[in-house]
This record gives C-alpha cells, sequence and structure tokens, in this order.
C-alpha cells in the first residue's frame, strides 16, 4: 500500500509521510531517540527506508544513537533492517565514514554474522571485504554465511582474490550444504561477467567436480531438483568452453 499514492499511481521514491518524519528528526533528535529501541525491530516495516532516509542527510549526528542501541539490543530482538538502511544512506555519501563505522562494528564482541547482514545492506569495499574474510579465518563467520551476497548480486563487488579464498574453503568442507553454497555463489558471480575468465572457469571446475555431487548426497537427503537443475545448467556453461573436461 505504502507504495502506491491516493490515486493509484506506483511511487518510485519513499514514502511522504517517511520524508516528514526525516525532517521532524533532522531538526530535533529528541523525537527519535524514545523511538529508537522499535526501529531496530521487525515492527518497523519501513525501517530500511525510513533509516535509508536518516542515513544520507544528519552527516552521522544520529549514528552513535542508533548504533548503541542496537549494540545493547538483544539478538534475538534486534534486526538490521533500520541500521542497515542507515548505513546505506551513509554509504552512498560518504564511503569513507562508512567503511570505518563498519569496521568499528567489526571490533566489538558482537556477531560478526550480524555485521556480515549489515553489510549486505547497505554496501561493500575492498577492505571491508578483507575485514569480513579474517572474521572467517578466525572462525567467526562460517563460509556458507556468504550466501547472503547473493541476493542482490552483491557478491559481485568483492574482490575475487577474497571470493576466490571463500570459495576455497566451501570447496575443502564435505558438508553438502557448503558444496551446495559454493555452486550458488559461484553462478551469481558467474552471470555478473567481472572476472576473467579462465579463473572463474577453474572455480567452476572444482566446483563442479565436488565429491558431494559426484558420489551423492546423504542417506535420507531429500530430492533436490533445482540443486540438480544448477549444477546441469553449470556443467553445460563449462563444456562450452572446455569440452575437454566432460570426462
Amino acid at each position: 500500500e505504502d507504495s502506491f499514492d491516493e490515486n493509484g499511481n506506483y511511487r518510485t521514491g519513499p514514502h511522504p509521510a517517511l520524508e516528514e518524519l526525516r525532517d521532524v528528526a533532522l531538526v530535533d533528535a529528541t523525537h527519535l531517540e524514545p523511538e529508537m529501541y522499535w526501529l531496530h525491530t521487525e515492527a518497523a516495516k519501513n525501517g530500511f527506508m525510513y533509516g535509508h532516509l536518516l542515513g544520507e542527510s544528519d552527516g552521522l549526528r544520529l549514528w552513535p544513537t542508533i548504533r548503541d542501541t542496537w549494540l545493547t539490543m538483544s539478538g534475538e530482538v534486534r534486526t538490521d533492517f533500520f541500521i542497515g538502511g542507515y548505513l546505506s544512506g551513509l554509504f552512498d555519501e560518504n564511503p569513507e565514514a562508512w567503511e570505518r563505522e563498519i569496521l568499528q562494528l567489526l571490533s566489538n564482541p558482537e556477531p560478526a554474522t550480524e555485521v556480515l547482514r549489515i553489510v549486505w545492506r547497505s554496501g561493500m569495499t575492498a577492505t571491508v571485504a578483507e575485514a569480513l574474510l579474517e572474521e572467517c579465518r578466525e572462525g567467526n563467520i562460517q563460509p556458507r554465511d556468504f550466501n547472503i551476497l547473493v541476493y542482490g548480486a552483491k557478491v559481485k563487488e568483492v574482490p575475487f582474490s577474497v571470493f576466490r579464498e571463500i570459495m576455497g574453503m566451501l570447496l575443502e568442507s564435505e558438508d553438502h550444504v557448503d558444496a551446495e553454497t559454493a555452486l550458488n555463489i559461484l553462478q551469481s558471480r558467474k552471470r555478473s561477467n567481472v572476472d576473467d575468465q579462465k579463473p572463474i572457469l577453474d572455480l567452476l571446475q572444482l566446483t563442479l567436480e565436488h565429491s558431494t555431487f559426484v558420489s551423492g548426497f546423504p542417506a535420507g537427503e531429500r530430492p533436490n531438483n533445482m540443486r540438480d537443475w544448477h549444477w546441469a545448467d553449470s556443467a553445460k556453461d563449462l563444456l562450452e568452453v572446455r569440452p575437454e573436461a566432460a570426462l
């Protein structure tokens, strides 16, 4: 409903009420502070858009309150909608400031996986990608967690060196979920055409030849037609360029 005006016309920009609420908060932040807790919950259905409007406009004035409220909330209650929206607005206006605040979030004793989701919602730089990879090396992020970057094709913004190491971690695992994740993020990356052909094809061949796809899935595992279709579709792509890989 919020995407249509009173005459039934589709609205491409934010709802005027959100813009009005942004202006109120920018003039006097005391109006926003009592609402800060619930804005970080699922109850704020337009939390991402409202956060974005604030993040691109307020020059980080509200950020300490937004950040501190989020950090003090239970992980079972808080979401990444509002804070992710705010940081996406900040990223559009000042990527350097965004990067600094993301690295600061990663330095807190918070689940790095939640920060990964915030990054997915808000932006990406080479420095932040390297920092997330380091968290993965230390075991604070599981390689399969990077599957979130498939949505919105965010995975194409990750430097190839970081992407290749994440793929290596996934392919070293014997868990079929990791193998499926590798295929999923590789397909998303390959569709973006941001890499040289040979390195991406090398990764594709290694993925298709993973033991999980060759020897089968665990007993009792339900059939997955989409997984099988994606494997076959990727194999066709590979064989068009490397027919010698058929066997």
